[in-house]
C-alpha cells in the first residue's frame, strides 16, 4: 500500500492536491477578472446545450417534462435501457494495458510501472470504485454528448497516487471553440467548505481572502450557513429529487471555481452580493502538472469539429422517445374512452338532474334506448396506434443498432425475426459497441498517460505494492525470466521515483497502450466454442503435434481440456484433472553393473535457473529485493 510518513489533510472532494507547497499568491485583481471572464464566456458558450440537458435527464428518471395532452403520464424508458445495456457490455471490466519506456527499452522498468498502475487502478476509489467510474464515463457521455474527468495526484492517509475524479457536466466549463486536445484552460466548479478552506496551507492559500469571504457569508438575513449555488449549475434530476436547498450554519459551503491552465491553476469564489464587493482570489498554484498536460480528459460519445463538445444517442433519439411517450399516453386515453364512452342525450325527454356518469347509475327518461345513445367509434385507432408505435420503435432501435425479439412483427418492423435478420442486427449492434469501446479506450489511455507522468514526478515516498496469487501467476506468464524466484503465494516490492529516472535525475517518459477490448464483457459462449474447436483440431489431427515436436514446440492438451471444462462452468478442476501417478524407479537391468560412485537421483541438487539480466542497476537491485538471492536467484 502506498503511504506517506506524514500524510497531508484529505483534499476537499473534487479539488486537486499537490505535494509541493507554492508561494502565497499575491492579490492579482487583473488575473481574477480574467478567470471570471473565462467562466462567463464558457457558460454562455455552453448555454444552448445546458438548456437541453433537463430533457435528457428526464429521460433517465422516466418523467414526462412536456404535457402529453392527456391525464396519463406513462413513460417508455426504452432509449435509456438500451444505453444502460450497452454500458454493461462495453465497460464491464477494468482495463489492462502496457507501459513502454521511451528512452530505454528496459523490460524491468516497464514491468514495474505496470505493477504500480495495476495497484493504483485497484485503489483509486475516490467517489466510487474505478470500474464504476469507468462505466459512468461511458454512460453519462452518451447522455450529455460528453463528460470530463479530473486526473489529480492524491495524498491522503489511505492512498497516495493518481486518481480519476468525474466532474458533473453542470460544473464543467471548457474553453470555447477548441477541442480539449488544443485547450489552454478548463474551469471546474466546486462546493468548498469554509471550515476546510481555513485549515489549508497558509503558504499556498490566501487566508486574508478566505477570512473576508467567510465574513461576508455571515452578513445579512442570517443565511451564513446556506449553501451558495447558482440555479443554472444545478441538474434537473437534483432539482426534482431535492427541490429544497439545504444549508448548514455550522459547516457552511460556498461555490468556487478552479481554472486549470498549462503551468498555473487559479481558485476563486464569485462575489456573494452582486451589488457590492468583488470575487475572492483564494489560491494560485504555479507549474503544478507534468509534461505540459492539462489535468482534464474528455470522454465523448461522438466528437464534434466545432469545439469541446460531442453528440450522443440521447440527443439523436430525444424526438423519437418523446413521440413514443406521447403516442402511448394518447392511446391509453383512448382506452379510457372505450371503457367509459361518450353518450348522446336528448334533454327534452331526460330528467337532467338524474344524469350521473358512473357505474350502476339509474337515469330517468321517457324512451330508454332512444333518448340516450352511446357514441359509436370504429377500431381504426388501434391499428393506427400499432402502425405508428411500430414505426417509432423501429426507428429508435435502428438508431441504437439493436432489436427486440419480444415484440411482434406488427409492432417492431425493422428487419424481422429471421436468423439472417438477427445476425444483421447483431453485426450492427457490434459496430456501435465497437465505436463506444474505441472512444472509451481512447479516454482511458489519456488518463493512464497522465497517471504514468504523475508517477515519474510526484512519487516522493517508496510505494509498497503487494501482489498476490493470480497477479503473480500473470507476471510469471508475461515475464518468466524475471519471476522464477517466486516460491510463495505473495510478494511485495518497494517502488520509488528513482526507478523512473535517468542517471541525471530526469523523469523517464513512458508510452501507454491500452489492450483493445480489455474493458468489454467477455462472450463466454464464443470463448467456449473457440476452445472446443482448438481441442478438436489437435485431437483429430495428431500429426500437427508431431510436426510441432520436430520444430521444438508442443501443445499442452491438459491445459486445453481444463479450459474447456472451465468455460462449461465445471468446478473443482483439481479433482477432475489430476496429475498422473509417479513412474516407478527404474531398476538396473540384470547383468548390468552399478556404478558405486553414482549419486542417487533424489540426492541430486536441483538445477538452478540462470539469473535474469537487467540493463539498469536500480532494477537489478529491486529484483534482488523482490526475489531474494543474487540477481534474482533464491538463496539456498
Amino acid at each position: 500500500m502506498l503511504r506517506k510518513t506524514k500524510p497531508k489533510k484529505l483534499p476537499e472532494t473534487g479539488i486537486e492536491s499537490m505535494n509541493k507547497p507554492t508561494p502565497k499568491p499575491e492579490l492579482d485583481l487583473d488575473l481574477l477578472k480574467e478567470v471570471e471572464a473565462h467562466q462567463t464566456d464558457s457558460e454562455n458558450y455552453m448555454g444552448t446545450l445546458r438548456d437541453k440537458w433537463p430533457d435528457y435527464e428526464s429521460m433517465l428518471i422516466a418523467e414526462n417534462r412536456e404535457s402529453m395532452g392527456t391525464d396519463s403520464h406513462i413513460f417508455d424508458p426504452r432509449l435509456s435501457t438500451i444505453e444502460i445495456e450497452r454500458t454493461a457490455r462495453v465497460a464491464a471490466q477494468r482495463p489492462s494495458g502496457k507501459a513502454f519506456a521511451v528512452s530505454k527499452d528496459d523490460i524491468g522498468k516497464n514491468m514495474i510501472m505496470e505493477l504500480l498502475l495495476n495497484y493504483q487502478i485497484a485503489n483509486a476509489n475516490e467517489q466510487w470504485d474505478f470500474l464504476v467510474k469507468q462505466m459512468m464515463l461511458s454512460f453519462w457521455s452518451r447522455v450529455y454528448g460528453q463528460i470530463y474527468t479530473l486526473v489529480p495526484w492524491r495524498v491522503n492517509p489511505t492512498y497516495v497516487g493518481p486518481e480519476m475524479f468525474l466532474i458533473s457536466p453542470w460544473d464543467s466549463f471548457p474553453q470555447p471553440n477548441v477541442t480539449m486536445q488544443d485547450a489552454e484552460w478548463f474551469i471546474q466548479g466546486h462546493m468548498l467548505s469554509i471550515n476546510w478552506l481555513k485549515k489549508q496551507n497558509k503558504e499556498t492559500w490566501n487566508m486574508d481572502e478566505i477570512n473576508a469571504l467567510s465574513a461576508e457569508m455571515k452578513e445579512g438575513d442570517g443565511q451564513e450557513g446556506d449553501v451558495r449555488r447558482h440555479d443554472n449549475h444545478n441538474s434537473y434530476i437534483s432539482s426534482q429529487m431535492f427541490p429544497t436547498q439545504f444549508g448548514d450554519k455550522k459547516y457552511p459551503k460556498v461555490k468556487a471555481f478552479t481554472e486549470y491552465r498549462k503551468g498555473k491553476w487559479i481558485t476563486w469564489a464569485p462575489r456573494i452580493n452582486p451589488k457590492k464587493g468583488r470575487a475572492y482570489l483564494l489560491r494560485v498554484v504555479e507549474d503544478p502538472y507534468p509534461e505540459d498536460f492539462l489535468p482534464i480528459v474528455a470522454k465523448y460519445a461522438i466528437p464534434m469539429f466545432e469545439g469541446p463538445t460531442g453528440i450522443g444517442p440521447f440527443q439523436r433519439g430525444k424526438s423519437l422517445q418523446f413521440g413514443t411517450n406521447s403516442l402511448i399516453n394518447l392511446y391509453f386515453s383512448g382506452i379510457r374512452t372505450s371503457l367509459f364512452p361518450e353518450k348522446m342525450v336528448n334533454p327534452d325527454n331526460v330528467v337532467m338532474s338524474s344524469l350521473k356518469y358512473g357505474a350502476a347509475e339509474q337515469w330517468f327518461m321517457q324512451n330508454p334506448g332512444q333518448d340516450v345513445q352511446v357514441v359509436q367509434r370504429g377500431s381504426e385507432s388501434t391499428s393506427t396506434f400499432n402502425n405508428a408505435y411500430g414505426m417509432l420503435i423501429s426507428a429508435m432501435l435502428n438508431q441504437a443498432g439493436t432489436t427486440d425479439t419480444s415484440n411482434s412483427a406488427q409492432v417492431e418492423s425493422s428487419l424481422g425475426k429471421t436468423p439472417q435478420a438477427l445476425r444483421l442486427q447483431a453485426a450492427s449492434q457490434g459496430a456501435q459497441d465497437f465505436w463506444e469501446q474505441t472512444m472509451l479506450e481512447s479516454t482511458l489511455r489519456q488518463v493512464f498517460e497522465r497517471w504514468v507522468a504523475l508517477n515519474t514526478t510526484e512519487l516522493e515516498a517508496d510505494a509498497a505494492v503487494r501482489i498476490f496469487g493470480s497477479e503473480i501467476e500473470k507476471i510469471k506468464e508475461l515475464y518468466p525470466e524475471e519471476t522464477e524466484a517466486f516460491s510463495d503465494t505473495s510478494g511485495k516490492i518497494l517502488i520509488s521515483k528513482k526507478l523512473f529516472q535517468t542517471k541525471k535525475g530526469d523523469p523517464i517518459k513512458f508510452d501507454y497502450q491500452i489492450e483493445t477490448g480489455s474493458t468489454t464483457k467477455p462472450n463466454m459462449d464464443q470463448e467456449k466454442t473457440d476452445v472446443e474447436d482448438t481441442l478438436r483440431l489437435f485431437a483429430e489431427n495428431p500429426q500437427i503435434i508431431e510436426m510441432m515436436k520436430m520444430e521444438g514446440s508442443g501443445i499442452s492438451m491438459t491445459e486445453l481440456v481444463k479450459r474447456v471444462l472451465t468455460k462449461k462452468g465445471q468446478k473443482d478442476l483439481d479433482k477432475i484433472v489430476i496429475k498422473s501417478m509417479e513412474q516407478p524407479e527404474q531398476q538396473p537391468q540384470e547383468g548390468m553393473p552399478m556404478d558405486p560412485n553414482a549419486v542417487p537421483p533424489e540426492q541430486m541438487p536441483p538445477e538452478m535457473p540462470p539469473p535474469p539480466q537487467y540493463q539498469d542497476p536500480d532494477v537489478s537491485a529491486l529484483a534482488e529485493q523482490l526475489f531474494g538471492g543474487m540477481g534474482g536467484v533464491p538463496q539456498q
